[in-house]
């Protein structure tokens, strides 16, 4: 199972003292974790406009990766203390944590200050009253392997928390309303065209971020002539065809509240098949669909209960 972890940092301070080292921290604690035979687990940590290709906006493209991950990591440490001004943390690190805040909720997020800098009592209000992993690496410091391994297995600690509430509550987090139906493309004498849908809604509090849905529908009642709209095939023989769509081919995130057709499937019923081959329309559709490579909802119907003649 798969767990991407966003990591949103700052320039105003060293980077041997903050950026780098708790990048290093965080994939150190990430390894740690893929390490653990005990828990399937994968995290993957990412930033920034990091793995996109070309010259893609910066704002938009960040607050899409925040809402596709699992967890939020930032760093919060004070970055003017030295100035006469208000203290503060890096003023885009606080943009986006106030977006992580709404998108992913305290329980998806980690804040990390390094303490050398300022303590966390010069945090904003709302803030300061969070929990706060701390680490002192001053900026003249020549040696940053013993905070480093320090704010490692803070790290480690605090994602694994996170992951088995991700693992153990998938249902009371991300609950699903999943729903089959069909309608009616086009109708003649001896062919009716029709369209399965597919739809999920969000009905939790959280984004659900990494999901998929696999539908098996009979093979035979296809129509090879149109594309699978939003349907990948993944396998197919002569009874029944599979067909999977996932966060990555539509619709992307569904946040709470939504309800999005995540999948569409083109079928026709033949009048002469309908009267010769009854048993046809005894066949099942089944569709099936997972949150974090977990199973959260089925439901299966006749054929019969999705044509109209």
């Amino acid at each position: 199972m798969k767990i991407k972890i966003f990591y949103s940092w700052q320039s105003d301070i060293k980077a041997a003292s903050n950026r780098t080292l708790i990048q290093n921290a965080l994939e150190g604690a990430a390894k740690d974790i893929r390490d653990d035979d005990s828990i399937e687990i994968e995290p993957v940590v990412d930033r920034d406009t990091f793995g996109v290709p070309g010259s893609p906006d910066i704002g938009s493209t960040i607050f899409s990766k925040i809402d596709n991950c699992d967890i939020f990591v930032a760093d919060v440490t004070i970055v003017n203390k030295l100035q006469q001004a208000r203290p503060t943390p890096n003023p885009n690190v606080l943009i986006e944590l106030g977006y992580a805040l709404k998108s992913k909720g305290d329980n998806r997020t980690i804040l990390v200050l390094n303490s050398a800098c300022g303590n966390p009592e010069l945090l904003p209000f709302d803030l300061r009253q969070k929990r706060i992993l701390t680490y002192g690496s001053a900026i003249d410091s020549t040696n940053r392997a013993k905070e480093r391994a320090l704010l490692r297995n803070q790290l480690c600690k605090a994602i694994s928390l996170i992951v088995q509430s991700i693992v153990e509550t998938p249902l009371k987090s991300n609950p699903v309303i999943l729903s089959i139906d069909y309608k009616k493309i086009k109708i003649e004498s001896k062919r009716h065209d029709y369209q399965l849908q597919v739809e999920l809604k969000n009905d939790g509090t959280n984004n659900i971020s990494e999901w998929h849905v696999d539908v098996v529908f009979p093979t035979t009642l296809l129509n090879p002539l149109v594309t699978y709209a939003l349907a990948v095939p993944e396998r197919s023989d002569h009874k029944n065809t599979l067909f999977r769509s996932n966060q990555d081919t539509h619709p992307g995130v569904i946040y709470p509240g939504d309800k999005k057709i995540v999948m569409s499937i083109d079928y026709y019923i033949n009048t002469n098949t309908y009267r010769i081959r009854q048993d046809l329309f005894q066949n099942k559709v089944s569709a099936i669909s997972y949150v974090h490579g977990q199973q959260v909802a089925n439901i299966e119907k006749e054929v019969s209960e999705l044509q109209m003649f």
